[in-house]
């Protein structure tokens, strides 16, 4: 796969990561459940201990990350040699973060409350995806 292919995959990766991030955030602030079907999991791990981080809900700092990696993903585009060597690992460090904060989070999710938040899962699988692309280029 090519570089530009693969960073083609992280903008749309990144943008996805947004939607779901940018979702769970919203809904936080506007104090509205989220859509998780027939079950309440979603609203068990939203509203737990690590659901915020000094009164901020965790989704916001994942859609402050995708945001980043959205962007560093276009500024990519025109990017040659060092500069564009650089916005990869400045990137490969977020998905780092993110992904281990993921495991972290989707562990505490089944083993401390005994729920999952598919709208998380689906984060977390978004953003092992970014790590392996990221890892790829």
């Amino acid at each position: 796969m090519t570089v530009s292919t693969l960073n083609r995959l992280s903008i749309i990766f990144a943008s996805l990561g947004t939607f779901v991030a940018g979702y769970l955030t919203l809904s936080h602030y506007q104090a509205k459940d989220v859509f998780c079907g027939t079950s309440s999991s979603c609203e068990d791990v939203l509203k737990s201990p690590l659901a915020n981080v000094g009164g901020v809900p965790t989704a916001a700092f994942g859609l402050g990350a995708y945001l980043i990696l959205l962007l560093f993903g276009f500024m990519r585009t025109s990017s040659v040699g060092a500069e564009f060597t650089k916005r990869v690992k400045v990137g490969f460090a977020i998905t780092g973060v993110g992904f281990l904060t993921s495991v972290f989070l989707i562990y505490y999710a089944l083993a401390a409350i005994g729920a999952q938040c598919y709208w998380c899962m689906a984060s977390a699988a978004i953003m092992t995806v970014l790590f392996a692309l990221h890892g790829a280029l």
